[in-house]
This record gives structure tokens, sequence and C-alpha cells, in this order.
């Protein structure tokens, strides 16, 4: 879907050229008679029409792509952008791999996943440079390192993108996982077991279930949160995904959806106020408790956005990066086909 310009010759101005051209040739005079240029008109392009879509239903992160819509950014980069909710990203990849939405927002994990499985999609800008697992504790454990989890009881979710990163977490910061008591939970009880103090620790995603455990727990602090990224345990988090195909075939159209869209994430990082006020506009009837995490929230995934220990945010990222998610999910995930780090990234559509 190349944008054209579309080139126009006047019926008045080919009228000016044929003129002048008759004069020039029926002068007798000998002088040099002066010829008009022809006047052109370009008209712009149709807008081409895109459609995102998210990792899941509307969060307040999301209004990163909204205020970059209103801005008139991608209008400006010749999209027409719709935005479709999500409903989970392992399905948004595959709609992406299927050419069924253009550019989809979606966990790397994910996304590498569906490579492995022959999806031909790869990341064409990281947005969350840092994954967002992490460990809360009862302020009565003391637990202030991955050592520290040596003869405590921790939550986990058997299934979920946590649990196959915890026994890296574990092997790179010497702990020793057998004096280590887990308790398997699922998505319907995991909060409510901590909250009622069933367990010393729960694993689980910072900023999302994780902070519903400080709403429910006000004795819990940030300062009761392991950040894993910090104790050498980083992946990739969530990024912008296209088909092969589409970058391909649409590459101004990807240099234009990135830019806009960095644009979009800059502004609503600046000013997290500026993301929530977005919010509360589009979802005016949204319940108290869910603007109050989407003021809790949205500082939480700006602070993703650079590595860990600071960086280029937004900038392009390293090959490592990718090659250690890939190597984490052949280890402790069971990837039987992994792909090359180089064919599930690229930068070149960064900066």
């Amino acid at each position: 879907m190349k944008r054209q310009k579309l080139v126009i010759l006047t019926f008045t101005a080919f009228l000016g050229v044929f003129a002048a051209s008759c004069s020039s040739s029926g002068s007798s005079s000998g002088e040099t008679s002066e010829v008009v240029a022809p006047v052109t008109t370009e008209t712009a392009a149709e807008p081409v029409d895109v459609v995102l879509g998210l990792d899941w239903t509307w969060l307040a992160y999301h209004m990163a792509f909204v205020y970059a819509q209103d801005q008139g950014y991608y209008e400006e980069a010749g999209i027409n952008l719709e935005i479709l909710e999500g409903q989970g990203s392992g399905t948004t990849v595959k709609l992406v791999a299927t050419g069924e939405l253009d550019f989809g927002f979606a966990d790397s994990s994910a996304m590498v996943s569906a490579v492995s499985e022959g999806a031909d999609i790869r990341n064409v800008s990281l947005i969350w440079q840092q994954a967002n697992f992490g460990t809360v504790c009862d302020p009565k454990a003391n637990v202030r390192s991955p050592k520290d989890l040596e003869g405590k009881s921790v939550l986990l979710i058997p299934s979920e993108n946590v649990s196959a990163v915890w026994p890296v977490f574990l092997t790179k910061n010497g702990v020793d996982a057998s004096k280590i008591t887990v308790r398997a939970a699922d998505y319907s009880n995991k909060i409510t077991l901590m909250v009622s103090k069933k367990a010393d620790c729960m694993a689980g995603v910072i900023g999302q279930d994780i902070q519903f455990v400080l709403y429910e727990r006000p004795e819990i602090t940030p300062s009761d949160i392991m950040k894993w990224a910090d104790f050498d345990t980083n992946a990739p988090g969530h990024g912008i995904v296209a088909s092969n195909k589409f970058i391909s075939e649409n590459k101004e159209t990807v240099k234009g959806f990135v830019d806009a869209s960095i644009k979009g994430w800059k502004a609503i990082c600046a000013d997290t106020q500026l993301g929530v006020d977005l919010y509360k506009a589009k979802f005016p009837d949204a319940p108290e408790g869910d603007l109050q995490f989407a003021i809790d929230n949205l500082p939480y995934e700006c602070s993703k956005t650079t590595l860990p220990g600071g960086g280029d945010a937004f900038g392009p990222t390293n090959e490592k990066l990718w090659q250690d998610l890939i190597d984490t999910q052949v280890t402790y995930g069971g990837m039987k086909n992994p792909p090359l780090a180089t064919a599930v990234f690229t930068n070149d559509f960064i900066g």
C-alpha cells in the first residue's frame, strides 16, 4: 500500500505552454519568446487504512496511541488508524500473522513463541525494554534480596509467563529453589490468597496483579516489591509487531506508524497525568478503582521504556536482549524450534 503522488497537468497550463510554443515558432522578428513552464498541482494521497490490535482491553498505557491519534500524528504520516481491544498478547500476535491486524501491541515472549511456531512476524519497535515481573512479600518476611526467599512460601500460577521466568531468576541469583515452598494458585485466587496472608510472597506482574495486593494490604509498600529486572533477570517487554509481508510491502507506512506511536508514548510518559485524563475522557463512567489503577499504573509502565540502569528510551534494541529471551524459552519453556534473534526484531524503523 505505497502512497503515490498524483501529478495533474491542468488544461489551462497546457494551453499556456501550447500558445507560447506557437508564438515562438511563428515569430518573424527573431526574438526568443519565453516558454511558460507547465503548472503542476499535487493532490494529497488517500490515507492508508491501518488496524492496530492492543494486547488487552483498554488500559491507561494504551492512551499513548490515542494521544497520537488525537494529535493527528498518524494522519500526518498518511495513516487512517483504527484501534481494537485485545484478548491477550498471544491472540494479538496470531492475528498479526494472519493479516487480520496490520500492527499489534504485544508481549515479546508471546511474539517470539509465535515465531518459533511458524508465524512470519517481528518486532518493529520495542516500547518496554524491561520485563515487568517481580515478587511482593509480606513486610514481616523481611525479603530484600533473592536469597531472602529461601525458607519462604511463594504463590505462583504455573501456566503464566511469570512461572517460566521464575527458575531463571532463582538460578541467576544463586537461590536454592528446594528451600522455597511454592504454592500453586490460579488467576481467580492468587491475589486473594496473598491478601489473606496464605503465603509470604507472591510472584506476579508489577503494576498489575501486584498493584492490587498493595491496594488491599496497605502495610505492604513498594519497598516490599523485588523487581526481577534489577537482579539480572530481564527480557524485552511489549512492543509493536508487524508481519514481514506487511513490512516489505509498506515500509513507508511502517516508518510513519512507528514514529507517530513513539511521539504519543513520549508525550504521556513525560506527563502521565495527560494519559490519565485521556483515559477518564474515554471512559467517563469507569469505576473509581479503575481510575486509581490508571493513576498508579501508568508511571510504572513508563519506567520500563529504558533498560535497567537507564539508557535511550524508545531507542534501538540489541540482539543480546532478544537472544537471552530465546535462550530462556528454550531452557525453561520447552521451545522446540528457536528462531534466530535477528529474525524476531528490526531497528530499521527507529529514529
